[in-house]
């Protein structure tokens, strides 16, 4: 384990590794975007509308977790949100 939670967050993270302080930001985006390099492969024998409706879910959760990074809600439920308000868009696009 590379540290201890104290339950104080100040303290959790001056124990965390400098390298891991210094980059956390640089390391989570890489991860994001890799993450998204790699599922994208995966839509090369999909249809436009399935296409759509993936990449509309997809920039749905970003964004709302986004959102909800920034003005303090519960990420995971508005990545889930987004998700299913992006999945619908992409679809409704996808069909016009």
């Amino acid at each position: 384990m590379f540290f201890a939670f104290s339950g104080n967050e100040h303290d959790t993270l001056q124990q965390m590794p400098a390298f891991w302080r210094k980059n956390m930001k640089k390391l989570l985006l890489i991860g994001i975007l890799t993450t998204m390099f790699v599922s994208d492969i995966g839509c090369t024998n999909m249809g436009p509308t399935e296409q759509a409706i993936l990449s509309g879910a997809a920039v749905g959760a970003l964004g709302g977790w986004g959102v909800a990074a920034i003005a303090g809600g519960t990420t995971a439920t508005a990545a889930l949100v987004g998700a299913g308000v992006g999945g619908l868009a992409g679809g409704a696009v996808a069909l016009q």
